[in-house]
């Protein structure tokens, strides 16, 4: 009993044990406890700290932080390790059937393959056993070749050599850290390095990203060009070897005053001298007659300058893509009329649109305001939401509406958190109104797209869960899940909720949310199961009573990326296994 007891001592204090024969480890271990007192303390503290050991391992579900790397290029298969607390083996899934994750032996790592077909994006992957499941986990499948850290890289003589174009996956690993990646440039070319971390993997950095000449110049800097996520476009001044220097501050800021990294500091940068898009104009197309779009941005090929959207996303998008661009960019598909900005169109010389339609513009150049005159009867209730910081554009846009006789009679810079603006207007009286875009800061230029959308508020509402995993034991009470039912623009119908995906061992009372009274904002799934395990995908939709329109599904956030999904996990224990009580305190 002294050696397992030293043992165990040992591995907790992250000791290592000297290379000895078992005889000799033996003798060590009763030298610790030659007195009865101390030994029985110490036999005490080592079973205990066995049985934490043993009831964490039966009874935790997977805790997964991030993954490292956290994409890989269409058409490969990679390694990935996972971070976090958990016992291996774990399971997988994944959101797309073309993006594979397969647990491997060594302990953390899972094999990730990507089909060649698979689109450029973000998806999602959760680790899961018996017990529980982890938190969806962002992977991004990109384009280029794909390139790993090396560390050491955090100084001018040790930076990590990258041939472009490629996408390196990192991580700031501890305060302090500093990655630095040297890389080749022709005289004339265009360098973009952009940034994926907070924005697309939920990485808690404000990243800071430097271009510097081999002597250690600084050539340009950038820290905010994607809401907290660095971007450097840069032309190359002549030949040589240049120096990328990445770190940064943490996105929530603290007392500290230094660069800040940690396990979850995870990041993707795209360099690139090929192309890479901007945006493309127009932002949105109608569904019935898809029309060509132009590809603005750096270094795109005459060829790909003009072309028709080609690939289909789940929604109301398209992805504009090309296989040698560092990226992609979705386009908007609505099913009205799309309108787009003729110049001039002053405040002296607005441009006429029909409501409800989508209309898209430039503010170009500086100081460049917009205006639109549209007709309405009064009370016609329109909203008129405007998409351009969340499509990367670097408009602050803000917009305003005017009646015929000069009076402001809505106005909106932000809604929701977001910079986006949103006015829902309801018309005080007939006549011709004007609507006014611009940009808060008086700024301009070619990248400074936008594009409204001037819709009839529908009657709709949507579902949404709190949590995205749930525990429920055979046997045990009720599970209850509640569901929350937002109403909106005064719709007043009966909503049934029920859940799908659910195998026969498991019931569930469906609920039934009525325009008014308790269940009017809220209403409770109670499931019950005859046995288990099960762990898997389940779905709540909802439908209103006595119609066959399309069902809608209950989302639930990632993490702040604002990209809601609807996998809900359900675990269902096994039966139940005889629990012996921890060892009571010994006693001298």
């Amino acid at each position: 009993m002294g050696l397992a007891v030293w043992f165990i001592l040992a591995r907790e204090r992250g000791l290592v044990l000297p290379t000895r024969s078992p005889v000799e480890l033996f003798r060590l271990s009763w030298l610790v406890m030659d007195r009865p007192c101390l030994r029985h303390l110490v036999l005490w503290i080592a079973t205990a700290v066995l049985w934490s050991r043993l009831t964490t391992v039966v009874a935790s579900p997977p805790v997964i932080d991030h993954l490292l790397p956290s994409g890989a290029q269409a058409g490969q298969s990679i390694e990935v390790t996972a971070v976090g607390k958990f016992e291996w083996p774990l399971q997988a899934w994944s959101s797309f059937d073309g993006v594979r994750v397969s647990p491997q032996e060594e302990n953390a790592k899972l094999k990730v393959t990507v089909d060649s077909d698979t689109p450029p994006g973000i998806y999602w992957i959760r680790l899961y056993n018996d017990e529980g499941a982890s938190v969806l986990r962002p992977f991004v499948v990109g384009s280029l070749r794909e390139a790993q850290e090396e560390e050491p890289n955090n100084r001018p003589s040790n930076a990590q050599s990258v041939a472009q174009p490629a996408t390196v996956n990192g991580r700031l690993a501890a305060n302090g850290d500093v990655d630095l990646y040297s890389v080749d440039l022709t005289a004339g070319d265009t360098l973009v390095a952009s940034v994926e971390a907070n924005r697309h993997l939920n990485s808690p950095m404000d990243g800071i990203l430097q271009l510097l000449s081999k002597e250690g110049f600084v050539l340009a800097q950038n820290d905010d060009e994607h809401e907290r996520d660095p971007q450097i476009v840069h032309q190359v001044p002549k030949d040589g070897t240049y120096l990328l220097r990445l770190f940064a501050f943490p996105a929530k800021p603290n007392q500290r005053i230094q660069f800040s990294g940690g396990n979850d500091y995870v990041y993707r940068m795209t360099l690139t001298t090929s192309g890479f898009v901007d945006h493309v104009y127009p932002l949105v197309v109608p569904r019935r007659q898809p029309q060509p779009v132009s590809i603005r941005g750096w270094s795109i090929p005459e060829k790909a300058a003009t072309m028709l959207p080609l690939t289909t996303l789940a929604g109301e998008r398209l992805l504009v893509r090309f296989d040698t661009f560092g990226n992609t960019f979705p386009l908007r598909v609505v099913g009205h009329q799309v309108t787009l900005e003729k110049e001039p169109n002053g405040r002296e010389a607005a441009q006429a649109i029909d409501v409800p339609s989508s209309l898209c513009g430039r503010l170009d150049p500086a100081g460049d305001v917009d205006t639109y005159k549209f007709t309405a009867k009064k009370g016609a209730n329109l909203r008129f939401s405007i998409e351009a910081r969340s499509l990367g554009s670097p408009i602050d846009p803000a917009l305003r509406i005017i009646d015929s006789k000069g009076n402001e009679v809505a106005q909106s810079d932000d809604a929701d958190g977001q910079r986006d603006p949103k006015v829902d207007f309801e018309a005080p009286e007939d006549g011709e109104y004007t609507l006014e875009v611009r940009d808060v800061f008086v700024h301009g230029g070619w990248r400074y797209v936008y594009s409204v959308h001037i819709t009839k508020p529908q009657p709709r509402y949507q579902l949404a869960v709190g949590a995205d995993r749930f525990e429920l034991t055979p046997g045990k009470d009720l599970l209850e899940i509640p569901v929350s039912v937002i109403r909106q623009n005064g719709f007043s119908r009966e909503i049934d909720v029920a859940l799908v995906g659910l195998p026969a061992s498991i019931s569930v009372t469906p609920a039934r949310s009525s325009p008014r009274g308790d269940t009017a904002g809220s209403v409770k799934l109670k499931l019950s199961a005859s046995q288990g395990p099960f762990s898997g995908v389940i779905r709540i939709v909802g439908q209103e009573v006595g119609s066959r329109t399309e069902l809608k599904t209950a989302t639930f956030g990632t993490g702040g990326m604002n990209a809601p999904s609807d996998a809900i996990w359900l675990t269902v224990a096994a039966p139940e296994k005889h629990e012996t009580e921890p060892p009571a305190k010994a006693k001298d």
